[in-house]
């Protein structure tokens, strides 16, 4: 995987926000060189896939206003393509790595018009919203004890797998369907799974690729979720 992807460039957009994605996945790619000669289940591989999913998190809260020269689609895939290897490498079998490029069309579905205020009748994207409440439901449920923290890697791959098919269908999404949104929170409640598990596990020693940069355990509590409509 290593040879498939590079270093983001920052140079597109000055903007903050980017800024700070690009420098998050260029420090995770860079631990995962490093790391991915020796792969390891610990603090290291979580920090790289924690690092890729909070990228992705920055880059598709820019959407909206980034500039069209900005390759922000292709930012978020690489981001994934990085969490997604990461996590095959610990646990193999368990997710497919995706590719790099835009997903997929989806195959025609003949489903009812899109009406402003309710649900869309997608299959997939139905499928997506259950996946996340689920994923939501027992992550209030492991809020309410703590100590259970068996829960947590389960709610993350809820969560990875309703963020796929929200991805998955951007391109056929009417206007007004809040995928973007959708995503965002898939990708938050899974960073606040693993802030979760790093701050109720064990103590680690500190890795040799730890540079001081803003981990898991030192971000402020994410704000309270909310499930798609």
């Amino acid at each position: 995987m290593g040879s498939e992807l590079d270093f983001l460039s920052a140079v597109v957009w000055d903007h903050p926000h980017f800024q700070q994605g690009i420098r998050l996945f260029n420090q995770a790619l860079d631990r995962y060189r490093q790391w991915a000669t020796n792969p390891k289940p610990g603090e290291l591989a979580r920090q790289i896939e924690d690092g890729a999913l909070q990228a992705a998190v920055a880059f598709n809260e820019l959407r909206d206003e980034a500039p069209a020269t900005v390759p922000l689609a292709d930012y978020i895939a690489r981001c994934q393509q990085l969490a997604v290897t990461t996590r095959e490498l610990v646990r193999p079998g368990l997710v497919q790595p995706v590719a790099p490029s835009r997903p997929a069309t989806p195959p025609r579905t003949e489903v009812p018009p899109y009406r402003p205020g309710e649900p869309w009748q997608h299959p997939d994207y139905l499928a997506g919203a259950k996946l996340f409440n689920q994923a939501l439901e027992q992550y209030q449920l492991f809020l309410k004890d703590k100590s259970r923290t068996e829960f947590l890697k389960p709610i993350e791959e809820l969560a990875f797998q309703a963020a796929k098919k929200f991805e998955a269908l951007k391109s056929v999404a009417p206007e007004g369907v809040p995928l973007g949104d959708h995503i965002t929170q898939c990708y938050k409640l899974i960073s606040d799974c693993r802030r979760q598990h790093l701050e109720g596990g064990s103590a680690e020693p500190a890795n040799p690729f730890d540079r001081g940069t803003t981990g898991p355990s030192r971000r402020p509590a994410l704000p309270a979720y909310q499930p798609p409509q």
